[in-house]
């Protein structure tokens, strides 16, 4: 844990580590649900980021994950990914020749 940062606004982001890899991660609120803002540097090649789990997930739209307590997760890249017998939301991050990455996501509940 690298304790947390402030916007102009008020907008925290907490700040941690993974190995190598710095985090900066930003939860805004919009209407009903949150966007996620997660942008990673200093990393020794990609990484994957676990959003969700449950015991499924359903997909009508691409990149639109839902699970049966109304919760949706809109994350254009994720996947899915079966562990015994619950499911993963996980989502690529693939860092730029500078060492930088960024994914968003947005949380929506019914």
């Amino acid at each position: 844990m690298g304790g947390y940062r402030l916007a102009k606004d008020g907008t925290p982001s907490i700040l941690y580590s993974h190995g190598t890899t710095r985090i900066s991660d930003t939860l805004t609120p919009r209407s009903k649900g949150l966007w996620r803002r997660m942008e990673f540097t200093g990393a020794k090649g990609n990484l994957w980021v676990r959003l969700a789990t449950a015991e499924s997930f359903l997909s009508d739209k691409p990149g639109v994950w839902s699970v049966d307590t109304g919760l949706s997760i809109i994350a254009p890249a994720a996947r899915l990914r079966r562990m015994g017998e619950m499911s993963e939301l996980i989502v690529p991050v693939t860092f730029d020749g500078s060492g930088k990455a960024t994914i968003e996501i947005e949380w929506h509940w019914q």
